[in-house]
C-alpha cells in the first residue's frame, strides 16, 4: 500500500535508554521478573523513561497538534504509540533522544469456522490434562478480541492463585499504569475475579473486554471467548486443558475492526511480562511469516519475542488455516525445484515462538477389507447431534474381530436383498433412492451384524440416522472397487485402528529459510468451547445455550498453551 505525506498512520516511536527487562537481563537479576519490576530500582527506572518519552511527546505536539498518543512502554522496550503524519516520521526520528520509528503493522485474526453441528461428535476435542497438570498457580494469557467473563466456564475460582487483587494493585501503583498514559484505572476495572484477575481492553483503550451483540455476530468477537475456554474454562459442558489456571484476557483486536495494531500488541506483551504470566496465547497472525524479520524497522518485533523467551515465558502461537502452496499446482505436488511451500503465520514462524498447527479432534476411523486400509465415517444421531461409536459397537468385548461382508446391489432396498445371505455379515450398500436409517434397518432385518454405506459420488458423507438398528458408517466412492472386488469376502476390526490427520486448512511445511515451520500439533478441528449467549452463526443457528463447535488453528494453539 502507497503511503501518501498527509495519511495518518500508528507509529511505535522508540527511545534511547534500557527497558526495565534490559536492567534485569543485563544485570543477571535473580528472582522473576515480575518480582523485580516492584522494585523500588525498577520503578524508578520506568519513571525516568517515562518523564523522557513526555518530553518527546511534547516535542511533537508542535510538529503536529493532532497527534495522538496511547501506550507507553518500559517493560521490553522504551517508547510510545502515536498517530501521526507519514510525512513527519524523518523529523520525529531527528529529534532528541528517539532511537527510531517503527511503522506499525496490523495483524488479522486467525479465522475459526463453525461447523454443522449434526456433523460433530459429542466430546469437546479439548486436551484432558493428566491429574497432576490442571494448571495451579499458572497465569495463562490470552491475546485475542473479546471475553465473555461471565460466562459458567469461568466461574469455578482456582484454589491456588499467581496473581491476587493485591497483586494487581501493586501493579497498578507501581509501573503497570504508565502504559495507560495517565487513564485512571484501578484494580477494581482490571481485576474481574480470582479466575479472571485481569482484564484489559488494549485497542478500545478502556477497562472493559466484553463486546457487545452486534460486536460478537458481525466482527466475530466470539472468538475470544471460545478460545480462552479452551485454555482454561471450567463447568460442567467443558474442561479446559489447563482448567484450573488463571487467565489474563488482553483484548487487542478492536471491537468493530477486524485486525490487530503491533502498537496494541506489544502493550499487552510488555504487561503480560510485567504481571508475570507463565503462558500466552496468540491466535492472530502474518501469513508466510520468517524466522526473523529481514525489515530492520520491523526487527525490534523479533527482539520482543527472544525477550519473553529470556523472561522465560511461553509464547504459543496459532499456524494459520492458510495451508500450504501445493494446493496452487494442478497435481497438487511440492517441488524440490520450490521447496518454500510453508505458509506458517508470524509470529508463530519466529524462533522465540511456538506455531502451533491443528489435527483433526476425531480420529479417522479404518477398517480393512482384504489387507487394504478404508477410511470410513461413523452415521450420526441428528436429535442429540453425536456420532455412533461404530468400531465399540462391533468389537464389543473384543479387540480384534472379523466379518464376512456382503455388497447388495441396487440401494439396498428389500428386494435388492432377492437370493443373498447376510444373517451375521456386514451389508455393503449404496447411497441413493432410500434415506440412510431405512438402509441399515432394511439390512438389520435381513439379519446383518453392521451396514456400511458407499458414497456414489466424490467426498465424504454424514448419514443422519434416526433409530439406529445396527452399527453404521459411510466410505466414500473411492473405496468402491475394493469392496466390490470378488476376492474381498472378509472386513476386519481393531480396537486401534485409526489415525490422526492434519486438518486440511491448517497452515504446514517449511519457513523461508527452510527451517521446520510447525513445532507442535493439537486437537484444532471441530472443537467444542464456550461462545457469548448472545452468538448465532452466519446461518441463523442460535448458540444461545453458549457453546458451540469451531475449527481452527486458533483452537488448537490454546491446547497447548
Amino acid at each position: 500500500m502507497s503511503l501518501k505525506s498527509d495519511d495518518r498512520i500508528w507509529v511505535i516511536v522508540q527511545t534511547k535508554g534500557k527497558s526495565v527487562s534490559d536492567i534485569y537481563l543485563d544485570g543477571k537479576i535473580t528472582g522473576k521478573f515480575s518480582d523485580y519490576a516492584l522494585t523500588d530500582e525498577a520503578v524508578e527506572a520506568a519513571s525516568r523513561l517515562v518523564e523522557r518519552q513526555k518530553e518527546i511527546m511534547a516535542l511533537m505536539k508542535i510538529l503536529d497538534s493532532d497527534i495522538e498518543f496511547s501506550h507507553s512502554y518500559t517493560s521490553l522496550l522504551s517508547g510510545f504509540a502515536a498517530e501521526i503524519r507519514y510525512g513527519d516520521i524523518r523529523e520525529i526520528e531527528a529529534l532528541p533522544d528517539v532511537e527510531r520509528v517503527i511503522i506499525s503493522e496490523k495483524y488479522a485474526q486467525s479465522d475459526a469456522s463453525f461447523e454443522d453441528i449434526a456433523e460433530m461428535m459429542n466430546d469437546s476435542g479439548i486436551f484432558a490434562s493428566h491429574p497432576d497438570y490442571k494448571g495451579d498457580g499458572m497465569l495463562i494469557a490470552v491475546l485475542d478480541n473479546g471475553l465473555d467473563y461471565n460466562h459458567s466456564a469461568f466461574q469455578v475460582m482456582p484454589e491456588k492463585q499467581n496473581l491476587t487483587y493485591s497483586d494487581v494493585e501493586k501493579t497498578l501503583n507501581g509501573i503497570w499504569g504508565v502504559s495507560s498514559l495517565g487513564e485512571s484505572f484501578t484494580a477494581d476495572n482490571i481485576y474481574k475475579s480470582a479466575k479472571i484477575p485481569f482484564q484489559f481492553d488494549y485497542a478500545d483503550r478502556d477497562a472493559d473486554v466484553l463486546t457487545d451483540s452486534t460486536s460478537i455476530n458481525y466482527f466475530s468477537t466470539f472468538h475470544g471467548t471460545h478460545v480462552s475456554g479452551i485454555a482454561v474454562g471450567n463447568d460442567e459442558n467443558i474442561r479446559g486443558s489447563a482448567p484450573n489456571a488463571q487467565l489474563a484476557f488482553m483484548k487487542v483486536f478492536g471491537d468493530y475492526s477486524g485486525g490487530a495494531e503491533t502498537v496494541d500488541i506489544i502493550a499487552a506483551l510488555g504487561d503480560c511480562a510485567y504481571l508475570g504470566v507463565d503462558a500466552l496465547n496468540m491466535s492472530l497472525g502474518a501469513t508466510a511469516g520468517f524466522t526473523c524479520e529481514r525489515n530492520a524497522d520491523l526487527f525490534f518485533v523479533n527482539e520482543m519475542y527472544s525477550k519473553l523467551e529470556k523472561l522465560g515465558i511461553l509464547v504459543c502461537c496459532a499456524a494459520g488455516n492458510e495451508t500450504n502452496t501445493s494446493l496452487t499446482y494442478a497435481d497438487g505436488f511440492i517441488y524440490s525445484g520450490n521447496p518454500d511451500s510453508g505458509l506458517i503465520s508470524s509470529p508463530g514462524s519466529y524462533d522465540a515462538a511456538y506455531a502451533i498447527a491443528s489435527v483433526d479432534r476425531v480420529p479417522t476411523g479404518i477398517f480393512y477389507a482384504d489387507g487394504s486400509a478404508v477410511t470410513y465415517r461413523p452415521a450420526v444421531a441428528p436429535a442429540e447431534s453425536e456420532g455412533f461409536d461404530v468400531m465399540g459397537m462391533i468389537l464389543g468385548e473384543e479387540t480384534r474381530r472379523e466379518l464376512d461382508l456382503v455388497v447388495v446391489p441396487g440401494f439396498g432396498q428389500v428386494d435388492d436383498y432377492e437370493g443373498l445371505d447376510v444373517n451375521g455379515k456386514i451389508a455393503v450398500v449404496t447411497r441413493g433412492e432410500i434415506s440412510f436409517t431405512e438402509k441399515q434397518k432394511t439390512a438389520a432385518g435381513k439379519g446383518a451384524v453392521a451396514c456400511v454405506i458407499l458414497n456414489n459420488q466424490t467426498g465424504f458423507i454424514n448419514a443422519q440416522v434416526t433409530e439406529l438398528a445396527i452399527p453404521t458408517c459411510t466410505v466414500t466412492i473411492d473405496y468402491a472397487e475394493i469392496l466390490g472386488s470378488a476376492d474381498t469376502a472378509v472386513m476386519e476390526f481393531g480396537l486401534d485402528y485409526g489415525y490422526i490427520e492434519i486438518s486440511d486448512f491448517s497452515a504446514i511445511g517449511p519457513l523461508p529459510d527452510l527451517q521446520m515451520g510447525v513445532d507442535i500439533t493439537a486437537p484444532g478441528g471441530d472443537i467444542y468451547s464456550s461462545v457469548p449467549l448472545t452468538y448465532y452463526d452466519e446461518t441463523g443457528w442460535d448458540y444461545g445455550n453458549g457453546y458451540a463447535y469451531a475449527s481452527g488453528t486458533s483452537m488448537a494453539s490454546p491446547n497447548v498453551t
